[in-house]
């Protein structure tokens, strides 16, 4: 999956409306030598709910994702190495499976 660069706006827009508290990441190293499954829970505030943004990700595969509970499709959602998030709450879980 390819990579967008982020730009300086996108970097400082990004850091006023997010505050992260923590990642919680689970690898799967079972599957062989070259790819693996991930898990990534991401938990952090939004500065304006109902905003819009976006999580970066690299991976040949996008399993699963949801935000908040809610699932995504990751063929809508996922371009360019970015997961687009809508309707950020307050508190937000985001959860990634991927390999």
């Amino acid at each position: 999956m390819p990579t967008a660069e982020i730009t300086r706006r996108e970097t400082a827009e990004r850091a006023r409306l997010l505050r992260v508290h923590g990642y919680d990441v689970r690898l799967d190293l079972t599957r062989g030598d070259k790819v693996f499954r991930s898990t990534s829970i991401i938990t952090f505030d939004c500065a304006e709910p109902g905003a819009a943004t976006y999580a970066d990700l690299v991976a040949a595969e996008v399993i699963e994702i949801s935000l908040n509970g809610q699932a995504i499709d990751p063929e809508t959602a996922c371009s360019d190495g970015r997961i687009a998030l809508a309707g950020l709450a307050a508190s937000n879980e985001l959860r990634v499976v991927a390999a």
